[in-house]
């Protein structure tokens, strides 16, 4: 289990609490990258809420620990890439600078509108996110910024002639009933795992060993939001000691696409990280403005 098990499967838990209707595409090792990179430049309390929400005992093993991340992505970078910015109005402290570009390989530019944001997060996702923001309060001084791509084939590719449209059923509900283009793979020898909750199966993508799906089915009157609360770092080591069994399965997978956004200030509070919002927050290390605290 990685170090930031425990704070992934929060994250999921208090976003779909918020969710609960919704369908929820995000990354957490995204929001820990900025979190951890904003540590940098936090102090006391401040400082200790964030590393202790993102399991670090030191500013020191948060910047090792993102450097090992991101050099590990780097290995694979025909397939997945991730970038950190910092974008300022401000002269940002060089220790600050230093750090983002050392640990976080994140550039420092020139904040000057909303339009600059959005403009980096299209540039770095291959157009795929064309907006983040639509302003930006004349108030705010720096915007911390992280972006995820990633493409990949699967290690067992589906037969698009074997593809079939079918019902899926949201939440478990006929009234929730879509029809969607279903992918099947019939007698596939797969890593399967099932308990009393759900049925899970691990797909590979095609380069060996580096990156998989694990996709989680709950069964039925269970329910998916059921099952997210229930969920924890015990269950989540259960569920990847069982899928190192192979069984054959009939897997039907139905294509889809999402779109998400969230604001997630509330959501870091109720997870403890609190003083980085209040007006007297401790960022003396950002910038010589002071003081300022985390907005949004």
């Amino acid at each position: 289990m990685s170090n930031n098990t425990n704070t992934q499967i929060d994250l999921i838990k208090e976003l779909d609490k918020n969710k609960q209707s919704e369908n929820i595409v995000f990354s957490p090792i995204g929001i820990e990258m900025v979190l951890s990179l904003l540590s940098n430049g936090a102090e006391g309390r401040t400082q200790k809420e964030i590393l202790d929400f993102l399991n670090y005992k030191s500013l020191e093993e948060a910047n090792e620990k993102s450097k090992e991340i991101k050099d590990e992505l780097e290995k694979n970078s025909e397939i997945i890439k991730m970038a950190n910015a910092i974008l300022t109005k401000e002269k940002a402290k060089e220790p600050f600078i230093k750090t983002g570009k050392e640990k976080y390989d994140a550039n420092i530019e020139v904040l000057d509108n909303y339009r600059n944001v959005n403009e980096w997060a299209r540039n770095k996702t291959k157009n795929n996110i064309n907006k983040i923001i639509d302003s930006i309060h004349p108030d705010v001084i720096m915007v911390l910024l992280n972006a995820l791509y990633f493409d990949a084939f699967w290690e067992i590719k589906f037969d698009q002639n074997d593809s079939k449209f079918q019902p899926f059923y949201n939440f478990e509900e006929e009234k929730n009933k879509v029809n969607i283009t279903m992918m099947i793979l019939r007698g596939t020898l797969l890593n399967y795992y099932e308990n009393d909750y759900f049925q899970a199966v691990k797909l590979n993508y095609q380069k060996p060993g580096s990156f998989n799906s694990i996709i989680i089915l709950p069964k039925k009157d269970y329910g998916i939001n059921n099952l997210i609360s229930q969920f924890d770092s015990k269950e989540y080591e259960k569920l990847i000691e069982g899928l190192k069994n192979k069984e054959k399965v009939n897997l039907f997978l139905p294509k889809f696409e999402l779109e998400f956004k969230a604001e997630i200030s509330d959501l870091l509070k109720s997870l403890k990280i609190v003083k980085a919002f209040e007006i007297d927050a401790e960022f003396k290390g950002i910038c010589d403005k002071s003081p300022i605290h985390i907005n949004q």
